[in-house]
């Protein structure tokens, strides 16, 4: 039965078909994923101030608390995980990855596939602890660069050098700009009888 541990080979994987992707790859690339996720971030409160009906005041400046807060928050995080679990178990990187020239594996170099993918990210949120803090000194004292979710699910971040950089890249500029559309046509839905 195939176990989620990293297996013994790992290192060898790593240092003789390809080589781990640097710290610095891993930290862009989660930007550049960040920035594209951040209309979506913008976006989700105004579902939940419509949902339950929230009054925002004359001045336009409103708040959520209690349940649409939690509600706003939930809603965000499974929708940043399913972007990676999504991306990285059927390709392999997410947009940011593919960017940076970096994928996914198993420690034994196969394809991260959809079950690590969804192990791998359901960490995410620990390993986001003090804005990435907690995933970045973990990794910063691995050898193999793993994150708490690496560990877990037996994956490693590696080097790809058949990357499609700019394909990505000019998508992500695409995709972030759609987004943007998207969320700001939406506040404004959402928010039409709100104001």
């Amino acid at each position: 039965m195939d176990g989620l541990a990293v297996t013994t080979n790992a290192s060898s994987f790593a240092t003789s078909e390809t080589r781990l992707a640097r710290i610095p790859d891993r930290i862009f690339a989660s930007v550049f994923d960040g920035i594209a996720y951040l209309p979506i971030w913008f976006t989700t409160p105004f579902i939940f101030i419509r949902w339950y009906h929230i009054p925002v005041p004359p001045g336009g400046k409103w708040g959520i608390v209690g349940g649409p807060a939690l509600s706003t928050i939930v809603l965000d995080v499974v929708c940043y995980c399913a972007y990676f679990v999504v991306l990285e178990g059927w390709l392999g990187s997410t947009l940011g990855k593919e960017i940076m020239g970096i994928e996914v594996r198993t420690g034994a170099g196969g394809k991260c596939g959809v079950r690590r993918a969804l192990v791998r990210n359901l960490l995410r949120p620990v390993d986001a602890i003090g804005f990435y803090l907690l995933g970045f000194l973990v990794m910063l004292f691995s050898p193999q660069n793993l994150r708490i979710g690496d560990r877990v699910a037996g994956t490693l971040v590696v080097e790809n050098p058949h990357a499609r950089r700019w394909s990505a890249f000019c998508l992500w500029i695409i995709t972030t700009a759609l987004l943007m559309y998207l969320g700001g046509a939406l506040k404004k839905v959402l928010c039409s009888n709100c104001i």
